[in-house]
């Protein structure tokens, strides 16, 4: 009788386990899912960024008027706060 009873509370345990791992499996897809369409919206803005006057156009075109040097320099440093928030991202999904 005793040992029926072991049979079944490690039976409900393993059950237990396979639930809570298929859950865990679940949110780690969702969280990829959120992340990829999260990179797809930003591909569009990276690739007009990349289309921004390079040397030595952009200091011409900056130096024309203060708010352009101003929005040129936000969007780089957002830019660059984004690509580490992702590599962050990717380092914790990897380990």
């Amino acid at each position: 009788m005793e040992q029926e009873e072991d049979d079944f509370d490690d039976e409900q345990h393993g059950e237990e386990e396979e639930e809570e791992s298929e859950n865990e499996e679940e949110d780690g897809q969702a969280l990829w899912d959120k992340a990829l369409e999260f990179r797809f919206l930003l591909q569009k803005a990276f690739s007009n960024s990349n289309r921004l006057p390079q040397e030595p156009v952009r200091s011409l075109f900056c130096d024309s008027h203060q708010g352009v040097s101003t929005a040129y320099s936000d969007l780089v440093d957002s830019s660059k706060q984004i690509l580490d928030s992702l590599a962050e991202l990717q380092e914790v999904w990897l380990s």
